[in-house]
Parts: C-alpha cells; sequence; structure tokens
C-alpha cells in the first residue's frame, strides 16, 4: 500500500520506502541494530547506508561522522545532496510510522559544510508539524528538480558595506509581458549602497532592503529587518521576523537571462501593493544553503555590521508613535539579525534553523 504525504512524497508500507519522485531519492529502513534505524538513501548515482538514532517523543540524529559515510567530509556535493533530502525526508518517514500521529519530529544532521569548511559537530535542525496525508502543494505537483552536482564545491560567502550605508534598497522593474516583472539592469551599483553579503562567483547577493516598526504584544520596541537575494535568474524580497524567522517571501522578479522561468516561483496572495510568493525547491535549497554559510559570517564579523534605524513608513504595520519613537533612536536592529532560522515551507514542510555545536545542545526553537 502506497499513500501520498504532503502531496510531495509517497510512502510504501510494505517496502518501509519514502520516495521523492520529482528527484528519485528515497529512504528505506534496512535494519535495526541496538535499537537504532539503519537506513539506506539512493538517488539515480549513489547509494549510501546509515544509522541514525531516534527517541521517544521525535528527536532524530544522523551524525555524518560514522563509517559508511566516510568522505562526506570531503564531498560538498553529496553532503549537500543528503542534507537537502534528509532534513525533511527523515521526519517525514518517522511520521509515516509512528502509531500517534501526534506531536512533532525534531531532526538534527551533526557535521555541515559552513561557508567552505567542514564543520564536524555543527548542526542544522528541523522541525515537522504533523503533515496531512492528503495535503497537497500544488507547487510541488509533477515538479523535477537537478540534485547538486556530487562533484560541487563549496562556494563561500563574504560581507561587504559603503561607509555611508544607505537605510532603504529599492530594485527597478520592467514589464516582463508575464506574471513577474524583469529587474532592470545593472543592478551592482545599486547593491553596492547598502550592507549585503556577496558569494564568491558574484553571481548571488543577499542584501538590506528595509526595516519595518514594529511593537511586540504592543510594548517593545522590536523592529523586523527585511531582505532581498539576488540570482543570475531571479531576485525576491524577504521577512526575518525576530520569533518566526524568514517566513514571508514577495515581490518576485525575473532577470533578464532567466530565459522566462516562470517555474521560480509560485504565486500566493497578490494585491496592488503587495504579490507573495512561495519559493520553488530550486530556490528554497540555494537560500537554505546561503544562510547556512551567512549566518556562520554573521558570528565572526557582527560586530562591524551596521546598526540601521530608518524605518519604511510605508507599509508600518504600527502607529505613527512608533515610527517617532524609531526617528528618535529609540530602537532599532543590525544587518544581518533573524537569519538563522526558515520558516513558511523552506523545504516541503519543516522549518529548518541551525543550532548550537555542542554535542548536548537542547533541541528547540532557541539556540
Amino acid at each position: 500500500m502506497q499513500e501520498l504525504v504532503g502531496g510531495v512524497y509517497i510512502y510504501s508500507k510494505k517496502e518501509r520506502l519514502l520516495l521523492l519522485p520529482g528527484t528519485n531519492q528515497s529512504l528505506k529502513l534496512v535494519g535495526r541494530p541496538s535499537g537504532h534505524f539503519a537506513f539506506r538513501y539512493q538517488d539515480g548515482e549513489v547509494s549510501r547506508d546509515f544509522i541514525v538514532r531516534a527517541k521517544a517523543g521525535g528527536d532524530i540524529l544522523l551524525d555524518f561522522a560514522q563509517r559508511d559515510l566516510d568522505g562526506i567530509a570531503e564531498a560538498y556535493g553529496l553532503w549537500r545532496r543528503l542534507s537537502f533530502f534528509l532534513l525533511d525526508g527523515l521526519p517525514c518517514w518517522f511520521y509515516c510510522n509512528s502509531t500517534t500521529l501526534e506531536g512533532s519530529w525534531v531532526t538534527g544532521l551533526r557535521g555541515c559544510w559552513v561557508n567552505g569548511s567542514w564543520k564536524p559537530r555543527q548542526i542544522i535542525q528541523s522541525k515537522l508539524e504533523r503533515p496531512s496525508p492528503q495535503e497537497n502543494h500544488s507547487y510541488e505537483t509533477g515538479f523535477t528538480h537537478t540534485l547538486a552536482p556530487l562533484q560541487a564545491k563549496p562556494i563561500a560567502w563574504t560581507y561587504a558595506c559603503p561607509p555611508e550605508p544607505e537605510a532603504i534598497a529599492e530594485l527597478e522593474f520592467s514589464n516582463s509581458g508575464t506574471s513577474y516583472p524583469l529587474v532592470v539592469e545593472p543592478i551592482e551599483n545599486r547593491l553596492s549602497r547598502v550592507p549585503r553579503f556577496v558569494r564568491a562567483d558574484g553571481k548571488a547577493f543577499l542584501f538590506h532592503r528595509y526595516i519595518e516598526s514594529h511593537y511586540h504584544r504592543g510594548e517593545d520596541f522590536a523592529p523586523i529587518p527585511y531582505y532581498g537575494y539576488v540570482n543570475e535568474a531571479c531576485a525576491y524580497s524577504m521577512r526575518a521576523h525576530y520569533f518566526y524567522g524568514i517566513d514571508t517571501f514577495f515581490e518576485p522578479a525575473l532577470r533578464a537571462n532567466s530565459s522566462g522561468r516562470l517555474d521560480l516561483f509560485a504565486s500566493g496572495h497578490e494585491s496592488p501593493t503587495l504579490h507573495t510568493v512561495t519559493l520553488s525547491r530550486i530556490l528554497r535549497e540555494e537560500l537554505l544553503f546561503a544562510l547556512l554559510d551567512i549566518s556562520s559570517l554573521s558570528e565572526e564579523n557582527k560586530a562591524t555590521y551596521p546598526f540601521v534605524h530608518a524605518i519604511k513608513e510605508s507599509i508600518a504595520r504600527a502607529s505613527q508613535n512608533s515610527i517617532d519613537d524609531a526617528r528618535a533612536g529609540l530602537g532599532g536592529i543590525q544587518f544581518g539579525h533573524h537569519l538563522s532560522f526558515l520558516s513558511g515551507l523552506p523545504i516541503s514542510f519543516a522549518d529548518v534553523w541551525r543550532a548550537g555545536t555542542s554535542i548536548g545542545v537542547r533541541w528547540g526553537w532557541s539556540f
């Protein structure tokens, strides 16, 4: 018997196998050594066996430092391919085999490539909340996704900022004749006016957009930063909330060399002032690993990042008093804040965040 899980995976109870048809990646239970779980991962090119530890309550841990995964510390492409699949493939498999179907599944992958270096004790975590077997993510229906090449090499990110950064960054757009506008080129001059992270190949940027005035529970001034992301094919903006992390994507646009890639986004809410979207799987993968690299970079350089006070008044949700408070310098936020946690379907269902480096780290929302 097979079932569709989340509109994305196919699960076979007879084989105890989870399949992602769009990539032909699968996860199959092959044993229970010493009470742990032995899995076999396969795709069209590779097959790897590994041991996973899991305990009641939904905590799952895969440590890449095990015999059958030897060499992954030198194989960025393989690690990225496995990680992106397993962050919600593993909890989804356990969900399919749960007797209660209650609670949540927190999955940790220990051992990460971070901004060009292998960190054997670094952990990425995801949290999966009971996906409905009948839930249909229409943007995934029939999708195909090219896996990370096994020979891929990590590309590091760097931080750049002008001496006097501007408070608001706006890209210009033109009509493309499609659902999404075209970015007016070149963009490099506009991005050079604000703090930004730059990928070493010069083909991707994550940059400051603006700050939104906000009060937490109507009391504590808690401004919310917005960022922009640009790669070779497209551009979009995103909100980075202090509690939810990056949870909203909007202002989608294509670049001239995108070849009309309308499959990069799936439209969400659209109004005269705001067009939200869901990112395609390929964009979610790119953003996830970019944020992992950038988050590490932020820890090393946070003291040098500018402290931004300016508020984009045109979309400020709070009262005029909060805008006046911000102008008076009563609050602001440092560039690079709230970039270590993704929510809102970064992969398929799971929220993903970067955890601490300690083996005994407490799995939870904060770290």
